[in-house]
């Protein structure tokens, strides 16, 4: 039983790196919404943290635009730090039953953000305090629910930024929250020795996908690979809402 869960766990993060390489984002919402089919959710959360730090270090590495996307988006930044980690630090008193109806509606609300893209845009006089807000409930589901996409993607959506700028300020946001994720969750002992050691087994399959996606991303059409993954966060989000329900 735990060699096949360890052979669903590889093939789980080899798409999920297929996806973050394609699309420049989704690993952690591929990685946990299916990892959460199979053991209870706050295992899911826990055993993505290491693969999300990295990736998304090296994404940022390879856009090489880190200190103008700091420069400029710092408030949001820091915000979603300082939160993600008070958070992190408590999110073992919620129950796993929270963590999976959290989950659920992180996982289909980003769904729906990301297919609707109909955000009004965001006035410059306003773009300050939609950063701390943004990353203040980035950071409250992060912590729980080691996701925070759909309170990332209204703000980025609302910016109407360029391609390469989206992906380079999306890595920075996640690399940020990320840590200080890591950091919460290594104190209140939900990423242990043995899933940390998971995590790390995982995270050259990771690498390895997000070479593939990355190839991929100039082969096929991203804008329709991207509406099939979307589709099924979707219906996976919706999986977790019932399965919490039935808990």
């Amino acid at each position: 039983m735990l060699a096949e869960l360890l052979l669903v766990a590889v093939f789980v993060y080899l798409l999920a790196g297929v996806v973050k390489g394609t699309l420049g984002l989704g690993l952690p919402t591929t990685a946990v919404s299916l990892m959460a089919m199979l053991v209870d959710a706050r295992t899911a959360v826990a055993v993505v943290i290491i693969p999300m730090v990295v990736l998304n270090a090296w994404q940022i590495y390879r856009q090489a635009m880190l200190i103008h996307t700091w420069k400029y988006y710092w408030p949001y930044a820091l915000s979603l730090s300082v939160v993600i980690l008070l958070t992190g630090l408590f999110a073992v008193n919620v129950s796993v039953r929270g963590v999976t109806f959290v989950l659920g509606v992180v996982v289909a609300g980003y769904a729906v953000m990301s297919l609707w893209k109909r955000v009004p845009a965001l006035p410059e006089r306003w773009d300050l305090m939609a950063q701390i807000v943004a990353g203040f409930f980035s950071g409250v589901i992060g912590g729980i629910a080691g996701l925070w996409s759909p309170p990332m993607l209204m703000y980025l959506s609302a910016k109407r930024l360029p391609r390469e700028e989206f992906v380079g300020v999306t890595g920075m946001f996640l690399f940020a929250g990320s840590i200080f994720l890591l950091i919460g969750y290594l104190y209140n002992g939900l990423l242990n020795t043995e899933i940390a050691k998971l995590s790390l087994l995982l995270l050259p399959v990771s690498l390895i996908g997000f070479t593939v996606g990355e190839r991929l991303r100039r082969r096929i059409n991203a804008k329709q690979f991207e509406r099939y993954v979307l589709i099924f966060f979707l219906f996976a989000g919706f999986n977790l809402l019932y399965r919490a329900w039935r808990m």
